[in-house]
């Protein structure tokens, strides 16, 4: 098995919480963003305090994690470039143009696979 984090942009106070909603859910331990970051870091880059399992991170509006610098999203994917990190990140957003948003130095981290989904039709939303 492996580890399941799921991280919507919508529920977190600011992108910078998103770290303490991935510390709590991978170590059932709330604390400060700050704090939260540098225990993902040693967890990620290090491999200190990780399990073995590999941990799908799902990023649900992914979208509204973007920040002028950027710092969030470029801290989440750069750690999966590391050998000990045992991370994969599932992004999902609503605008069609965030890649075109994000920082060349997060974009060059990103893989080129795109999926685009089309908008429900009125039907289907009566269905839903």
């Amino acid at each position: 098995p492996f580890n399941h984090v799921d991280i919507n942009g919508l529920k977190l106070q600011s992108p910078a919480h998103a770290y303490c909603a991935i510390a709590e859910d991978l170590m059932g331990e709330r604390m400060s963003h700050k704090h939260a970051q540098l225990v993902l870091d040693r967890r990620f880059k290090e491999g200190k305090g990780a399990d073995g399992r590999v941990t799908v991170l799902v990023l649900d509006e992914m979208d509204l994690l973007v920040t002028r610098t950027q710092t969030l999203l470029y801290n989440l994917f750069e750690w999966p470039t590391h050998t000990a990190s045992r991370l994969v990140i599932l992004g999902i957003a609503n605008t069609l143009d965030l890649p075109e948003r994000l920082l060349p130095k997060i974009l060059s981290r990103l893989g080129a696979n795109r999926v685009t989904f089309n908008p429900y039709s009125a039907d289907q939303l009566k269905t839903i």
